[in-house]
């Protein structure tokens, strides 16, 4: 029996030509390809959600901002990421598949990705420049978290009321938690 090595430290560059002749997704964590599995009803009716309200919310604010939910990659140094949700602010052309300058990114937690989300990706996507709000979503009870770039620094914020609102303050826009946790924690 042969037992097929697992790539390691791949470069982004080397990465994608090799994720388009792979089946299923994969991402690079710091060098590291990583296969993707699928979610939860509830995580994908969060991301769904928070996709839906930004939308909403960048509309009324009339910027060239724009939404993506889960099938497109974000690329930092080291790592080639799908965000459940994130938001850029630079042109996209309708073709492209990776996006180097996102705004701000959410993550939905699973307890399969709550590690990995708050560890080595949250470091990937530290380390691009553009980036300027970081969002954990908990998926089973009304908990979101906050890390807004501020110069060199990161600020942390939690918001855990039901009743509560998310600034993302880079967008102008604000996120109730009522409309985030719709049809999931409101059964």
């Amino acid at each position: 029996m042969r037992i097929q090595a697992k790539p390691t430290l791949v470069t982004v560059g080397g990465f994608l030509p090799w994720e388009e002749r792979k089946t299923g997704r994969w991402e690079l964590v710091d060098g590291e390809p990583r296969a993707m599995t699928g979610d939860a009803v509830a995580h994908n009716t969060i991301v769904l959600n928070i996709a839906a309200a930004l939308r909403r919310a960048l509309a009324r604010g009339k910027t060239s901002c724009r939404v993506f939910a889960e099938n497109v990659k974000v690329a930092s140094k080291s790592s080639v990421l799908y965000p459940d949700v994130f938001v850029t602010c630079g042109a996209a052309a309708a073709d492209e598949t990776v996006i180097r300058d996102p705004v701000a990114v959410v993550e939905v937690l699973s307890p399969r990705t709550e590690a990995q989300d708050r560890g080595r990706k949250w470091l990937a996507y530290q380390a691009i420049p553009s980036l300027r709000a970081y969002v954990l979503v908990a998926q089973n009870r009304p908990v979101i978290e906050i890390f807004r770039r501020d110069g060199n620094a990161w600020r942390y914020d939690r918001v855990e009321s039901p009743k509560g609102t998310v600034r993302l303050d880079p967008l102008g826009a604000r996120l109730r938690l009522a409309d985030i946790y719709r049809d999931v924690l409101d059964r």
